[in-house]
């Protein structure tokens, strides 16, 4: 085996490029998640504040006003019967869904677009739209309820904790269950006995062992004796399809209904709205929801501002992802799990406890109201999740690959961007579009670091919309469809290299 090439630099020596290609993420996560995460441990030992400028060690003080204060102590069991809650709803449906998806039927892939409409949706706009549906006067819900003869009057769903409770838990179900299914459905794809050709092997054989009872069956059939065995092979086909269909029709309908009832409202005047009577079909139809929020409120600007920041996002946590998961998969890396799993237990920490240090090491730089300082952030959140994706990927393809580079005296850079990326193709599609529609979704480190409408984003553009004393539903709604249409655009185009990024390797023999 020939070594490297002379005059390929350090990335060409194995024992140095790995830690080298990691740097990147280390420099990223470590700015914008170890040290303000360290510091904020920090800030919660001091009375450090904004107005007073305060700064003065006070010990576990902060903490004995939280052991003490019945607001924290309400908020901490609320937040664990969400968690709970939405977790196992979440996790029970989207294997349902799953399971479902697996098997082959007529319109599998419509289904499976739809599906995932809810993940792909702004968090900002699926509240927004649950805020509507939810409303105590005029919500979808209370009407359809009330036709069905659950309730006798309108329920104020946010006039008690518990109503409150229970719609953000369903918004949250309706919202992460397709994720959750296509994870799931992603690990069956990884059960051999689940496979199609494995299916089809077992199939013959059972035909095989099955063709002596076939025998016995008709020598009895022959004598008078029942066969109980033939009436259920045929029903089971039946069945088996009505189950699919009926299935793929609710899923259609759990995923599609807001959306629809969403679309219908961006194109029916204020008064049809708070009309008493909800309905699908406007009547008139209107366009002025859309005419107020590109000529009045400048949304074109917000969508502008978004595309800068989710594209910037997306290219450069591609970039620092690919070059940690390469390093930790393909190159030697003692301890490669322990750094992938430090890398990952980053993303666990609450983004609300990051916005407060981060914010104050924003201002320090003079990255308040600025498109960096928003894509700095972005890309240290997504990492994560990226670099987990793309090593899952590259574990996959052969190592033949590897020592076949080595012979020709391929370098390690050059084993990265020549061979394994360009094989790789459905996992940077997956990773991509997980990174942008994260950096394009994501709402509170944007409402915390931008003031203006010269760098806000989408999300704050919409939350902007309602004031005090008035909430604009059509235009809300106007505002919702044109984000999350091209996100479910996205999605459908790229809904097959979408599973395949999670399930398969690059290489087919």
């Amino acid at each position: 085996m020939s070594g490297p090439r002379k005059g390929a630099g350090l990335f060409a020596r194995r024992s140095m490029s790995p830690w080298l290609l990691l740097v990147p993420a280390f420099v990223s996560l470590g700015a914008v998640s170890v040290y303000p995460i360290l510091n904020g441990l920090w800030l919660s030992l001091t009375n450090t504040s904004l107005v007073t400028q305060e700064n003065d060690f006070v010990g576990l003080a902060n903490y004995g006003l939280l052991w003490n204060d019945t607001l924290f102590w309400n908020a901490w069991r609320h937040t664990l019967v969400f968690t709970l809650v939405s977790t196992l709803a979440e996790t029970m449906l989207g294997l349902a869904m799953a399971l479902l998806l697996y098997e082959p039927f007529r319109g599998r892939a419509i289904v499976r677009a739809a599906m995932l409409v809810p993940w792909a949706m702004p968090t900002v706009v699926t509240s927004k739209m649950f805020g509507w549906l939810f409303d105590g006067q005029h919500g979808l819900v209370n009407y359809l309820l009330l036709q069905a003869g659950l309730i006798d009057a309108n329920v104020n769903w946010y006039g008690s904790v518990d109503n409150a409770l229970g719609t953000i838990i369903f918004a949250d179900v309706w919202k992460t269950t397709p994720f959750m299914a296509l994870l799931l459905l992603a690990g069956l794809h990884t059960i051999p006995i689940l496979d199609p050709a494995v299916r089809l092997r077992l199939d013959a054989d059972h035909r095989h062992v099955r063709d002596g009872s076939l025998h016995r069956a008709r020598l009895r059939h022959l004598r008078g004796a029942p066969d109980a065995e033939g009436g259920m092979n045929e029903t089971r086909p039946v069945l088996h399809s009505l189950v699919l269909y009926l299935g793929g029709a609710l899923i259609l309908l759990w995923s599609g209904g807001p959306f629809v009832w969403q679309l219908s409202t961006s194109f029916q005047l204020d008064r049809e709205l708070t009309a008493g009577t909800p309905t699908f079909f406007p009547d008139p139809f209107t366009w002025e929801h859309y005419r107020n929020i590109f000529v009045e409120k400048q949304f074109q600007d917000y969508v502008v501002n978004s595309i800068i920041v989710a594209g910037l996002t997306t290219l450069v946590c591609l970039f620092i992802g690919a070059l940690a998961a390469f390093a930790l998969s393909r190159l030697d890396i003692k301890g490669r799990f322990g750094v992938l799993g430090l890398i990952l237990s980053i993303s666990m920490f609450p983004q609300i406890a990051l916005v407060g240090p981060l914010y104050l090491v924003a201002s320090t730089f003079g990255l308040l109201d600025t498109f960096t300082g928003l894509v700095i952030t972005y890309v240290a959140l997504g990492l994560p999740l990226v670099t987990w994706v793309l090593f899952g990927y590259f574990e996959t393809l052969p190592r033949e690959i590897d020592e076949a580079a080595r012979m020709d005296g391929v370098t390690t850079l050059g084993l990265l961007f020549r061979i394994i990326l360009p094989m790789s193709l459905p996992s940077l599609v997956t990773t991509g579009l997980l990174a942008f529609i994260a950096a394009w979704n994501e709402f509170m480190f944007a409402l915390a670091f931008t003031s203006t409408p010269d760098h806000q984003t989408i999300p704050v553009g919409i939350a902007n919309f309602t004031n005090l004393y008035y909430v604009p539903w059509g235009d809300i709604a106007a505002a919702s469809v044109v984000v999350t249409v091209p996100l479910i655009a996205l999605v459908l185009v790229f809904q097959r290299h979408i599973i395949e990024g999670l399930t398969q390797g690059g290489v087919k023999e």
